[in-house]
């Protein structure tokens, strides 16, 4: 499950999400960034972390919004008055995680009831690119090719 994983997710909320989990030895840590399709509500930072390193897994993630002006995770009290009134936020979700080389497969249920579910793919950033760089060796020779561009 070591990697970066993206694609999108549906439920009672639709967006985008990314999976970023490192390889701890007994165990898998990392975060998730789900990025809501609808702007008048908060994405959502979690916390990752399984148990055991288990191609099907259970856990609590702890859960916070992530600010829209700085997208780092914060509390809820910091950002509150950024979201229409009544807006609320889960503070944790119990999760279900299935994987193996290409895809990962989430299910959650947040403490506010809200559902959500996801079938992402592994991410290609750690293999060397398929892009071949250009013959450009010199300042010269790159202005040369940008302005070509033109």
């Amino acid at each position: 499950m070591n990697g970066t994983w993206q694609g999108k997710y549906s439920g009672d909320n639709t967006g985008r999400i990314t999976v970023e989990i490192d390889d701890m030895g007994d165990h898998f840590n990392g975060c998730a960034y789900a990025y809501d399709s609808d702007l008048k509500l908060p994405s959502t930072f979690a916390v990752v972390k399984t148990l055991n390193k288990d191609r099907k897994s259970k856990f609590t993630a702890p859960l916070f919004p992530l600010d829209p002006r700085t997208r780092e995770p914060t509390e809820w009290k910091h950002v509150e008055n950024i979201f229409p009134a009544g807006t609320t936020v889960p503070t944790s979700a119990e999760v279900e995680c299935e994987w193996d080389d290409k895809h990962l497969k989430l299910s959650w249920v947040a403490n506010n009831g809200r559902k959500g579910s996801a079938d992402i793919v592994k991410s290609a950033a750690d293999k060397p690119s398929i892009r071949k760089p250009l013959a450009i060796a010199t300042w010269e020779e790159f202005k040369r090719h940008v302005i070509g561009l033109e």
